[in-house]
C-alpha cells in the first residue's frame, strides 16, 4: 500500500466537493490508490461520511459498469457496485431536481429485494440460490450523478470511490419475484414519446447472474447480501442526461412501470 494513502482524508476530500459542487476530478497518483480493493476502501469511508451527515444507513447497493462497452471505456473487465442510502431512496411520480446535482443521469433498471440472506462467500453463488433468495422485483430509475466528469480520462478505481456515482433510486411498485424476467422487453418513455427500448439482459447478464456477481464482490471486502437489500441490477437501455424539465416513464413487459419527473 502506497505510503500517501489514507483513506478517511480522501473520503472527506470528496465529500467537500460533492458540498460545493465541484465537478468530479480523477484522484491522481498522489492520493495513494493504487488499486481497485483501495478505492472500495475509500468508498466505504465516503458511505459512512455521508450516513453521519445525513442521518442514515445502507439499505442496499447499485452495480454500474454491467455492458462491455461501459467496461472498456474504463479500462475494467468486470463491474463495480456503490451503496444506495435509505434516505436516497424515492417512489414512482418523485421529481428529481437538476439543479441539485452535477449532471444527473437517469437509467432503466430492474430491482430486486432479497427476501433471504446469501451466505458470505468469496466466489458467486448458484443461480438456484440467488433465485431462492430473491423475494421481490420492481421496474426502477437510478439516478447517477458524474459532475461533468470527462470519460475519456476516466478510470475504474476513481468512480468506485466516489460511491458509483449513485445519487439515489426511484422505485416502481414490488412485484413477487419471477425466475424468467430474462428477455422480456422495456421502454423508455419521455414527455409520451418513446426514446429507447431494450430487453432485460440485452446489455449485460441476467439480472439475478448480476446479483450473485455482487454477492461475492461484497463477500471480498467481508460484507453480505442481506435480508431486505435492494439491488439496483444494471440499466437496461442507455444512460440518458436530462436537460429540461421532463415527465420520464419506464416500463418492462408484465413487470409493471415506474414515472419520475425531472425539473430545470
Amino acid at each position: 500500500m502506497s505510503p500517501n494513502f489514507n483513506a478517511e482524508a480522501i473520503a472527506e476530500g470528496l465529500l467537500l466537493a460533492h458540498r460545493e459542487g465541484k465537478n468530479f476530478e480523477p484522484l491522481h497518483m498522489s492520493s495513494g490508490i493504487l488499486s481497485i480493493e483501495q478505492a472500495y476502501h475509500v468508498q466505504r469511508c465516503l458511505v459512512d461520511l455521508m450516513c453521519k451527515a445525513q442521518a442514515t444507513d445502507v439499505v442496499g447497493y447499485k452495480i454500474g459498469l454491467t455492458s462491455q462497452v461501459m467496461q472498456e471505456m474504463c479500462h475494467i473487465s468486470h463491474p463495480v457496485y456503490g451503496a444506495i442510502l435509505r434516505s436516497r431512496v424515492a417512489h414512482s411520480g418523485f421529481t428529481a431536481s437538476l439543479a441539485a446535482h452535477g449532471r444527473l443521469g437517469i437509467e432503466s433498471e430492474i430491482a430486486v429485494r432479497m427476501g433471504k440472506d446469501l451466505p458470505m462467500s468469496k466466489t458467486p453463488p448458484t443461480q438456484q440460490q440467488v433465485t431462492n433468495s430473491i423475494s421481490e422485483v420492481a421496474v426502477a430509475f437510478e439516478l447517477v450523478d458524474d459532475r461533468h466528469a470527462a470519460y475519456d480520462k476516466l478510470e475504474a478505481a476513481w468512480l468506485v470511490a466516489d460511491n458509483a456515482w449513485n445519487g439515489g433510486i426511484v422505485l416502481g411498485p414490488w412485484r413477487p419475484a419471477l425466475e424468467d424476467i430474462g428477455g422480456r422487453s422495456g421502454r423508455l418513455v419521455v414527455d409520451g414519446n418513446v426514446v429507447d427500448q431494450g430487453n432485460v439482459g440485452s446489455l449485460k447478464a441476467h439480472p439475478f447472474e448480476s446479483v450473485a456477481w455482487l454477492a461475492a464482490a461484497l463477500g471480498l471486502q467481508g460484507q453480505q447480501l442481506c435480508r431486505g437489500d435492494i439491488v439496483m441490477t444494471g440499466s437496461i437501455v442507455g444512460t440518458r442526461f436530462p436537460a429540461q424539465t421532463e415527465h420520464w416513464r419506464f416500463e418492462v413487459e408484465g413487470l409493471g412501470e415506474v414515472e419520475a419527473n425531472t425539473l430545470r
